[in-house]
């Protein structure tokens, strides 16, 4: 199974039990996350805690350094929400 949404190896390194303390060359660790979904969405829930909402999707898409409501950055919100939303239903 592929990853369903892309999550940045930096912020998950910088804020995830699971990850800190790892190199950026250990990205390979992370494919873990591919296989299990519900994984992914527990890994995203704690990465956003540590940076809060807006930051964390700004920083998957321009650094959060411009504009962190661009549409593609909405169009990244609503396809991870609803992915999301699958492992709160089952």
């Amino acid at each position: 199974m592929q990853g369903v949404f892309k999550q940045n190896w930096g912020l998950l390194r910088a804020s995830t039990i699971r990850y800190k303390g790892k190199t950026p060359n250990d990205y390979n660790i992370s494919a873990e996350v591919n296989n299990n979904l519900c994984f992914g969405v527990s890994l995203r829930h704690e990465s956003q805690n540590f940076y809060g909402e807006r930051k964390w999707f700004g920083g998957h898409r321009n650094g959060a350094r411009l504009n962190p409501n661009t549409q593609d950055i909405q169009n990244y919100k609503d396809t991870t929400r609803a992915v999301s939303h699958f492992c709160l239903v089952q």
